[in-house]
């Protein structure tokens, strides 16, 4: 997922320098506007990074829930074996 803002970010950059070398004067505006694209897009692809973070801690917590759970369901179940057989 990265490598696509960093190709986006490649993309605008090699952008910048051709109008930086052939038309810089007559386009400062579009030539600042890009670098703020670019900056935008730094912005967003780390926040994506921090998000894809917190989604794999939230998965293995998840995981970690489910096989407590799991691990609780097989007590239970052990002691009502338990139980049962020194009813019967």
């Amino acid at each position: 997922m990265t490598n696509t803002y960093n190709d986006i970010i490649s993309g605008i950059t090699i952008l910048i320098s051709s109008l930086q070398d052939e038309e810089n004067e007559r386009m400062p505006r579009i030539t600042n506007e890009l670098k703020g694209l670019v900056n935008e897009i730094k912005i967003i692809k780390s926040k994506s990074e921090n998000i894809m973070k917190e989604m794999v801690t939230v998965e293995e917590k998840f995981k970690t829930f489910q096989k407590n759970i799991e691990n609780a369901f097989s007590q239970i179940t052990i002691k009502a074996e338990e139980v049962y057989i020194f009813i019967f």
